[in-house]
């Protein structure tokens, strides 16, 4: 990766608007496939904001396929064996009302630690320049290319050229009001104060320490819970239901916290902010088939149930590997049609989702009985974050005798390895598939000792796995390892959707 700072007018084959995890993330696929991308960042480093800190079993499989899965796993804050519990009370001092504990293992780290090691992954491909400093001030799309309008520190105007642009600007998305896209509201607004803070040695007088505690205010539950306890002066954050209109003063939102927290802590706020927690869809994610929206420019979440992030990576590795097979014209363009029409209806469920967790939290104080059962719904959520399938897509044959109920309890997730489903995690001596797996290209599994007498288009990796990896003999296998299809006799020829370039 490049880095620098001289405003240059250089053509690129995809712009990427904005550098935080999204953005780098969905850069790390470009390059990996190597495309010549720009991305501009507005900021010089990550902000240190306690948000997306979860991150789930599957963006761990992702994680793996970027290569940073040990990096992140080796620099979490919290000790591998603390407990990954939610815990309902009615003040850190209070014995819990209900306690929700996670079965799927993933991750917790703050988000700038996160947003870093994706920028020094970035940084290995020769492909990919970030641009630091730069804001996105106008875009303008034409039939022939998109540019892409910057300001810098220096206060210098330049812009930038592309077939394509990727919209990873957050919920404000610049890019998104330029293309007039319309952000439906799914959701009422809610106004949340979020606060970062040091503490020292809270966490002797916290009971049931674990990673997220929900204490009931006469505004709802509010979180707060733990970031690095490694020293005496411990990282703490907080999410509070706030009903005021304009941003309190630091002595204020000190006592806020708190009131909430049921004790007077000894701290010192690092930062605060008011902001608007509300749940928003884009009317359509992409703009004439040339600029995209990803993540949080598509989609706005409340932070209850860690959806936010992970639909965003979920989207960035959808549409990157079908972005790349149409700029080396392996495939037809009318492919990245597929984006938003298998994206847009996991963002819309998972949104439903989260909405009805931010309810359930401010109803919290009057379903004192149902908190059981609320806690174990949004700590385990299987169903939502791992069951997403593309069933229905112009990408996926489906098998005949194939089930297709859609999953309804709330953690009654069975991996599938059928048509339309993520390939489910095996090891191969003692290594998993997702560190064996093709990451640019289409691939054929080949499940035991049987023929490959077959003419595959070109392209497509072979991959010969042991008799029991999987039930089926033959897999055909998307870059993004969703399943396409899947074979117990080879046809004389197998091509891909989308094949034929016009």
């Amino acid at each position: 990766m490049k880095n620098s700072s001289k405003c240059t007018t250089l053509d690129y084959q995809v712009i990427i608007v904005g550098g935080g995890p999204a953005g780098t993330a969905a850069a790390i696929e470009l390059g990996m496939q190597n495309i010549k991308t720009l991305v501009l960042e507005k900021y010089t480093n990550p902000l240190l904001s306690p948000r997306a800190q979860y991150l789930n079993s599957r963006t761990v499989s992702l994680l793996k396929r970027w290569g940073i899965f040990d990096k992140l796993s080796n620099q979490t804050l919290l000790s591998k064996d603390f407990p990954q519990d939610v815990v309902w009370q009615a003040n850190l001092k209070a014995d819990p009302i209900a306690v929700g504990s996670m079965k799927s293992k993933g991750l917790r780290i703050p988000l700038y630690i996160t947003e870093n090691i994706l920028r020094e992954r970035l940084s290995e491909f020769p492909s990919v320049t970030l641009l630091k400093n730069h804001e996105v001030v106008d875009i303008e799309i034409s039939e022939d290319t998109t540019e892409v309008s910057v300001i810098n520190k220096d206060n210098l105007h330049c812009s930038f050229s592309s077939n394509y642009v990727i919209a990873c600007d957050g919920a404000n998305s610049l890019v998104r009001k330029k293309c007039k896209i319309p952000f439906i509201e799914l959701g009422p607004k809610r106004q949340m104060l979020s606060i970062l803070f040091k503490a020292n040695d809270l966490k002797s007088q916290v009971k049931n320490l674990s990673m997220m505690h929900l204490c009931l205010t006469k505004d709802g539950a509010s979180a707060i819970g733990p970031i690095d306890l490694r020293t005496k002066e411990e990282i703490w954050y907080a999410q509070i239901q706030y009903p005021g209109k304009e941003l309190p003063s630091k002595e204020l939102a000190s006592r806020t916290l708190d009131e909430v927290a049921g004790l007077k802590i000894d701290k010192e706020i690092v930062n605060y902010h008011l902001w608007q927690m509300q749940v928003q869809i884009a009317e359509y994610f992409c703009y004439y088939q040339k600029v995209f929206l990803v993540s949080d420019s598509a989609h706005a979440f409340a932070p209850t149930g860690g959806l936010g992030l992970n639909t965003g990576f979920g989207d960035i590795v959808n549409l990157c590997w079908k972005l790349a097979s149409v700029i080396h014209k392996q495939q037809n363009p009318n492919i990245l049609s597929t984006y938003e029409s298998e994206r847009r209806p996991v963002a819309i469920r998972n949104l439903h989702a989260a909405e009805q967790n931010a309810q359930d939290r401010i109803l919290a104080k009057d379903n004192i009985q149902e908190l059981a059962e609320i806690s174990d719904k949004q700590v385990n959520a299987r169903h939502i974050t791992h069951a997403y399938t593309y069933l229905y897509s112009s990408l996926t044959k489906l098998n005949r005798l194939q089930p297709l109920d859609e999953i309804k309890k709330n953690d009654d997730y069975i991996a599938h390895a059928d048509p339309g489903y993520f390939l489910p995690e095996v090891y191969i001596d003692d290594k998993s598939i997702y560190e064996i797996l093709s990451r640019t290209q289409w691939s054929l599994l080949v499940v035991g000792n049987h023929s490959m007498d077959i003419n595959l288009p070109d392209k497509v990796s072979i991959l010969r796995l042991p008799e029991d990896a999987y039930p089926h003999k033959y897999i055909l296998l998307r870059p993004d390892w969703h399943i396409s299809a899947t074979f117990e006799n080879l046809p004389e020829n197998i091509s891909l959707p989308y094949n034929q370039i016009s």
